[in-house]
């Protein structure tokens, strides 16, 4: 656990109603569950679980208007990644260019003098916005399943 930064720890007065510590965005629970002793392996896992939620998603309902039948590249290059304090999902590579433009779009620019008049299809955006619930429920899951093998560190 070495290079952790201690987060900003409650002060030892707490009042009797007030002895559970509040933590606000998923960076400081990460924090503290470290700073438990949690490896960080498990916490990476913790937020792929979620990420995946939203990529299986996105591969399941992506519609796209253009594209050849059976090539899938797009599809296909839609993966997870995560690290110690987020999740992330990601489309596109080297080969699959234009994942951007499909998922923001890409409209006539006079100052540049490009025309495309490709719409948005937000896939990605999509899949979060519908399993928001799912992830969230998910996530508590399993940052719950981490507090209770373990011990948060005392208040000083």
């Amino acid at each position: 656990m070495a290079g952790r930064r201690v987060p900003k720890r409650p002060s030892a007065n707490l009042t009797k109603e007030q002895r559970s510590i509040i933590l606000k965005g998923s960076a400081d629970t990460m924090e503290w569950l470290g700073l438990a002793g949690a490896p960080d392996k498990a916490l990476k896992a913790a937020n792929n679980e979620a990420a995946r939620i939203v990529s299986q998603s996105a591969k399941a309902t992506a519609n796209f208007k253009y594209s050849k039948p059976g090539t899938g590249r797009l599809l296909r290059s839609i993966r997870t990644a995560s690290t110690v304090n987020r999740a992330i999902v990601r489309a596109g590579n080297k080969s699959v260019p234009y994942a951007g433009a499909i998922h923001w779009g890409w409209y006539y620019d006079r100052n540049y003098f490009i025309y495309k008049n490709i719409e948005p299809n937000p896939f990605l955006s999509k899949a979060l916005g519908y399993n928001r619930e799912e992830i969230l429920r998910t996530y508590k899951e399993q940052v719950d399943k981490l507090l209770a093998e373990y011990k948060p560190p005392r208040p000083r």
